[in-house]
Order: structure tokens, then sequence, then C-alpha cells
């Protein structure tokens, strides 16, 4: 898989992950006054498309089913720039 590739799935991943959290969130009033980012597609997308040994797969996996929106922002950055890192080797 290209490094090409590989940003476009895991920009698809983050992208679907977002989408799924505004359904949630549409769905439960109660969830409106607590807005949290579901993880469950971007875990699903490291199990599929990241090897196993990979870092980013490592932390991706270990992050709690469900984040604060500004967590998830804070760490999209790192993410990505772990990404690269290992795209590069």
């Amino acid at each position: 898989m290209s490094k090409e590739e590989l940003h476009k799935l895991i920009r698809c991943a983050l992208r679907e992950t977002l989408e799924e959290s505004k359904k949630l969130e549409q769905e439960d009033s109660i969830s409106r006054r607590t807005f949290r980012v579901n993880m469950n597609k971007l875990k699903e997308f490291a199990i599929s498309n990241l090897p196993e040994g990979s870092r980013l797969r490592e932390i991706l996996l270990s992050e709690k089913d469900e984040v604060d929106p500004e967590e998830f922002i804070a760490k999209v950055g790192i993410w990505l720039k772990l990404l690269r890192m290992e795209s590069s080797l």
C-alpha cells in the first residue's frame, strides 16, 4: 500500500468516525449536552489497515471507545505525524 493510499484511508476513517459521532449526537438528546467522539470506526480502520507492530495501530487500539472532541482534535495531529513517520520507514 502506498503512502498516499494509506493517508487517504486514515482520512476516510477519521471522517467516518466524526460522522458516526454526529449521528449518535442527533439520535440522543443527552449526548447533545455531553458530545463525545466515538472511536470504533477508527479502531476498525487500524485493525484492518495497519500492520501488527505498528505503533499507530497500538496507540489507536489503546484509546478509550469515546473521547472528548478537544482530546480527539489534539490527538489527530499526533496520529498523522506518527503515520507519516511509519510511512517513511
